[in-house]
């Protein structure tokens, strides 16, 4: 059986993905949407072009970016202040 990329990927940063989906997922995003952010964020970056050090800090910036847009859209969405509630 021939193995995609696309598995090799997946396989290779299974770990890290579900420890990102864990972590923000406890931070108030869901658990399935920030895992296939983040394996999307590996894909966009081209894994095969940066060291896995440097393609794992791309991906975190990506994330934190991902992360701070849904928080900023759900307080514009459900009128309320981070400020004010402690965030």
């Amino acid at each position: 059986m021939v193995r995609t990329t696309q598995e090799n990927i997946l396989e290779k940063y299974k770990d890290y993905i579900e420890f990102n989906a864990l972590f923000y997922s406890k931070k108030g995003l869901e658990y399935d949407d920030v895992y296939n952010q983040c394996y999307l964020f590996l894909l966009e970056n081209n894994p095969h072009s940066f060291s896995s050090t440097e393609l794992k800090r791309r991906v975190n910036s990506d994330l934190r970016t991902y992360y701070n847009h849904e928080i900023k859209e759900r307080h514009i969405t459900y009128g309320t202040n981070p400020e004010n509630i402690g965030l």
